[in-house]
């Protein structure tokens, strides 16, 4: 099995904030439409937890089953890609976790949610907020990693800065 980097442009304040920001009718829309997303975890896990109650729980600020992080954790990816988008990766998938752990920039788990659990396995998940996108692109020039993915890397930040929005990255 290979592990990489899958990522995402989106808000993380309005992701973790979908709670406020959303009316009720739109919270329902939001929960039709992730249904066939939501399934897939419940298939591809087979949990006693279903996605759609670590979503609710994820809307409402609150953690309801904790021995099940990793639900929590794709919900969010599922999020992250409906409420901005993935990112082109054609160099960064298979690829070591220490091509993100050696840069400062990005942080492991520095989400502004107020309760997401941390998962005791995968994903990883790697935020770069606005406000650190220039040092990143600055740590990119020497870091440890094969160019392709170097020039993937700033691709994305290519695409992120200019919309002012947070690049975040699941290494699973």
């Amino acid at each position: 099995m290979s592990y990489g980097l899958v990522p995402y442009t989106c808000n993380l304040d309005y992701i973790n904030e979908l709670g406020r920001n959303l009316k009720e009718d739109e919270l329902a829309g939001l929960r039709e439409s992730l249904a066939p997303a939501l399934a897939q975890i419940d298939s591809d896990f087979m949990e006693p937890v279903k996605a759609i109650q670590a979503l609710d729980d994820f809307i409402a600020g609150k953690v309801n089953h904790p021995s099940y992080p990793h639900l929590y954790w794709y919900v969010f990816e599922i999020l992250c890609h409906v409420f901005g988008g993935r990112l082109p990766n054609e160099s960064c998938y298979p690829c070591d976790p220490a091509i993100v752990d050696n840069l400062s920039s990005i942080k492991l788990y520095c989400l502004s949610h107020p309760v997401l659990p941390m998962p005791d396995d995968f994903p990883s998940v790697y935020a770069c907020r606005p406000s650190s996108q220039a040092q990143l692109r600055e740590e990119l020039k020497t870091a440890p990693m094969p160019e392709e993915c170097r020039k993937e890397m700033n691709g994305w930040l290519d695409f992120v800065q200019p919309h002012e929005q947070d690049l975040v990255v699941f290494y699973y």
